[in-house]
């Protein structure tokens, strides 16, 4: 089943899927002594990528963990479940609105060019 969601993932995105076992390895780490391979890894591109990825965990029942700067590191990775990882391409700030009293940010890409482009 891992195979197939990742063969699916990788055709419907622009950013990263990892699907192999040295990805998963280093996902597996939290601050429980429990260490759980996730079922593989996605650094979305963009907000059109996390809505994709989303949706077809969804559509096949799978659990979704979210990643980036440092939460979901106290546990959240002891289950079986695709890991969206937001630190690499989507880890800048686009706007808050303090005045309005919300905590909710919209993050965007950080960089320009294209997912095939090199990325530090």
């Amino acid at each position: 089943m891992e195979d197939d969601l990742g063969q699916e993932l990788a055709a419907n995105l622009r950013g990263e899927v990892r699907f192999d076992m040295a990805s998963r390895a280093v996902y597996a780490g939290s601050a429980l002594a429990v260490r759980q391979l996730p079922l593989g890894v996605v650094l979305p591109w963009d907000g059109d990528d996390t809505v994709r990825a989303f949706e077809l965990c969804r559509a096949r029942g799978v659990p979704i963990v979210s990643r980036g700067a440092g939460t979901s590191l106290e546990g959240q990775t002891s289950i079986a479940a695709v890991v969206i990882d937001f630190s690499k391409h989507m880890n800048a700030i686009h706007a808050l609105d303090p005045a309005s009293g919300s905590t909710r940010c919209a993050t965007a890409p950080s960089r320009t060019g294209s997912p095939s482009a090199p990325t530090p």
